[in-house]
């Protein structure tokens, strides 16, 4: 069913997450604080299952609405079967009535350099498996293999590491889904 920006605000105050269907790029520029992205193609119920916790009621946001019946039947067939609804009018709708949205930047290698000469230097967050983390990182970052860290805070600028675009997928799953779980508000990079 279709749900206006404001029913879709409830629905996250009373523990629904937002599903954010959308390509990464679209994400990156805004989105809606928490949700996790997780864009629609034939991995998203892979996505969902290994980043969601089972069972917690979801709102969707897509890029196409003819998209609804596939992401629907995607998450029926792993058990996520508590879908309140879509976002009508996406991203846009949200933004109209005045609801907070979020960005995601990129940084390049100079810039990342930059950066961790800083004083106030960013925390850097390699999402590699160990064994490739341990076969060379950045000087400083912090291994995080999945979502279930929780040792950020608040206060941390986050900056994440990752090689190829997979694993910048995970990055921003991983990012997205420590917000969700901590309420952290922190500046996050992908590089």
């Amino acid at each position: 069913s279709s749900l206006t920006a404001l029913s879709v605000r409830n629905h996250l105050d009373n523990d629904a997450v937002l599903i954010d269907a959308r390509p990464e790029r679209s994400f990156n520029t805004g989105h809606v604080p928490g949700s996790y992205a997780i864009p629609h193609g034939n991995a998203m119920a892979t996505w969902v299952g290994w980043v969601v916790p089972w069972g917690q009621p979801l709102v969707l946001l897509s890029a196409d609405a003819s998209h609804h019946d596939d992401i629907m039947r995607q998450l029926i067939r792993i058990g996520f079967d508590r879908v309140r609804g879509f976002l009508a009018g996406g991203i846009d709708a949200w933004t109209s009535a005045g609801l907070p949205v979020e960005e995601s930047q990129r940084l390049d290698l100079d810039g990342l350099k930059q950066a961790q000469d800083l004083p106030a230097a960013p925390m850097v967050i390699d999402v590699r498996q160990r064994s490739e983390y341990s076969a060379g990182h950045i000087l400083g970052a912090l291994n995080i293999e999945d979502r279930k860290s929780t040792r950020l805070n608040s206060s941390h600028v986050v900056i994440s590491y990752a090689v190829f675009c997979l694993k910048k997928k995970k990055t921003l799953r991983i990012l997205h889904s420590l917000d969700a779980h901590t309420r952290a508000t922190t500046r996050k990079y992908a590089v």
